[in-house]
């Protein structure tokens, strides 16, 4: 491949990036518009209008021939060995579970948990709507970036330019509160619909290792621009 069709790619990348980054800001402004608009009309609703309250059971089912083979000094017949399984709590998404009772049927030892109720109402979910926008106008930010980079990958005759290069780092360090701000977000979404309030933070190792890998980029890119200013100096 020479010079020339590897440049005629890059720019054909950029282009297509920067068509797909206005297509998503599109998308963005018209949730977030959506969202306000739906906040406008929560506000002039009356307050507490509605109450939604969601419960359920847990059912945990185990073969009881298979746990004597485990332990045949076990007296599975006593209530009291199943004591211990059915204390305290169990939490399965961010959702408690409590009163447990065990019984048997069939050969099995079947575990009920009753779901502590989790009670849904009007304000939670406004402040589900307001994360939505926080998060939808940070995106927007982001794609803004990725936009202004595509546009530079569009139009250059060479990807180690100064603009790229600063581009493709302003993409990379605004990437880690995107992430940040996206994961206190998605813990907002998931607890406005539970019975418990999850302030934890969650990170994938797979996005920290694909921001370690943006971060190698662009100081890639950033010596290749050097060597070729070296290359350019000499020539």
């Amino acid at each position: 491949m020479n010079k020339e069709n590897a440049i005629s790619k890059v720019n054909s990348i950029g282009k297509a990036g920067r068509v797909i980054s206005t297509i998503l800001q599109v998308i963005l402004v018209i949730g977030a518009v959506c969202a306000m608009i739906g906040i406008i009309t929560y506000l002039a609703l009356p307050r507490n209008l509605f109450t939604l309250t969601l419960d359920g059971n847990a059912t945990v089912t185990m073969n009881e021939e298979a746990l004597r083979q485990l332990d045949p000094n076990t007296d599975f017949e006593n209530p009291e060995t199943f004591r211990s399984f059915t204390t305290g709590s169990l939490n399965i998404n961010s959702t408690n579970y409590i009163n447990g009772q065990a019984n048997i049927e069939d050969g099995n030892i079947i575990f009920t948990f009753e779901q502590l109720p989790a009670v849904i109402t009007s304000n939670r979910l406004l402040l589900m709507i307001a994360a939505a926008i926080v998060y939808m106008a940070i995106s927007f930010v982001m794609v803004l970036f990725v936009k202004k980079l595509c546009k530079s990958l569009e139009g250059c005759s060479s990807p180690f330019e100064e603009n790229i290069i600063n581009e493709l780092q302003r993409c990379v360090w605004f990437s880690i509160p995107w992430v940040v701000i996206g994961g206190i977000v998605k813990n907002i979404m998931t607890t406005a619909f539970s019975s418990t309030v999850n302030f934890s933070i969650e990170f994938s190792l797979t996005t920290v290792l694909i921001i370690l890998l943006l971060f190698g980029l662009a100081y890639i890119f950033k010596y290749g621009a050097v060597l070729q200013q070296e290359s350019d100096e000499t020539l």
